[in-house]
């Protein structure tokens, strides 16, 4: 749907924020920008249910500020796409400032060993045995001046921008306030060094006014809102796509006892008639479909719960 929020997102500014209750589709327009990305970029994706699984399988430490589990991402990124493009790691060889500051950013954030098997590999594919020291004794803050010299390591490696995309729930948007405060007024200083900063935040991230104010204009903030109209504007493309044309609206599959069910589970579960809820009652209900609209209001509320909730 071409809502304004979305033209606004596909803007330049360093700094851009979708904003919105559960299920307004912040987390999509995320993801829809990542497929817009300069390849020449660092694209960094952060999302809790992400970073769990990476902690979990043993990827990350666990634990950690918003700013250091994004420097873990940051790192495991570097080495997936060291591990790809090799010939980007030469520059360090005569920038020793960088090389000292890379390795501080894996060794600290990633397990050692995983940080000793990179460096090998790395000094065997670029064919310099002490590309990156084996240790270091920086004792770095976490602050603007660590992003800085981020950005300068990133730049260093070929890289033009380093994109951050965030998706915060509203528990992790508030414990993190002070680390989004941080990127938001670093994003004055550092912009022309090539930060970018995508977010999907919750409305009541906004709620205390810090936010925006502290990114001295440079936070643009999109609210994604869809009305009821939209919603089943929405609903019917998706009901005509998944079924071939077959189906392009809710009453063909369920009575309206059924519906107004709907409406007020979505209204219990989201506070609004939220577009996510809409498709997922949609998916249910084509999922139970068998030839006839679905009447038994409690069987539908199940399925729903059992599927999407």
């Amino acid at each position: 749907m071409p809502l304004p929020a979305m033209q606004m997102w596909q803007g330049t500014a360093p700094a851009m924020a979708a904003v919105g209750g559960a299920g307004s589709g912040k987390s999509t327009a995320v993801a829809w920008l990542r497929r817009t990305l300069d390849p020449n970029a660092l694209s960094i994706s952060y999302e809790t249910e992400q970073w769990n699984r990476l902690t979990q399988l043993g990827m990350a430490k666990p634990g950690g500020t918003l700013l250091e589990q994004l420097l873990s991402l940051t790192s495991l990124e570097i080495i997936r796409r060291l591990d790809e493009q090799p010939d980007r790691a030469k520059p360090l060889c005569h920038n020793p400032f960088a090389a000292e500051f890379l390795t501080w950013l894996l060794d600290k954030h990633l397990d050692r060993r995983t940080f000793l098997r990179f460096r090998h590999r790395l000094a065997q594919t670029v064919g310099k045995p002490n590309l990156l020291p084996e240790k270091t004794d920086l004792q770095l803050a976490y602050n603007g001046a660590t992003l800085a010299e981020l950005l300068e390591t990133v730049q260093g490696l070929g890289f033009n921008q380093l994109v951050l995309f965030l998706d915060l729930d509203e528990r992790w948007a508030e414990v993190n306030r002070s680390d989004l405060i941080l990127l938001f007024q670093a994003i004055p200083l550092l912009e022309q060094r090539g930060l970018l900063i995508r977010a999907a935040l919750p409305e009541s991230s906004l709620d205390k006014g810090d936010l925006a104010v502290r990114a001295a204009g440079r936070l643009q903030l999109a609210r994604l809102y869809f009305d009821e109209a939209a919603c089943q504007e929405i609903v019917q493309r998706c009901l005509r796509a998944a079924t071939d044309g077959s189906f392009d609206s809710l009453e063909m599959l369920a009575n309206t006892a059924v519906l107004q069910q709907a409406k007020a589970e979505i209204e219990k579960l989201y506070g609004e008639q939220a577009l996510a809820g809409w498709l997922h009652w949609a998916d249910t209900l084509l999922a139970v479909y068998d030839g006839n609209p679905l009447k038994e209001v409690d069987e539908a509320v199940y399925q729903y719960y059992a599927r999407h909730v």
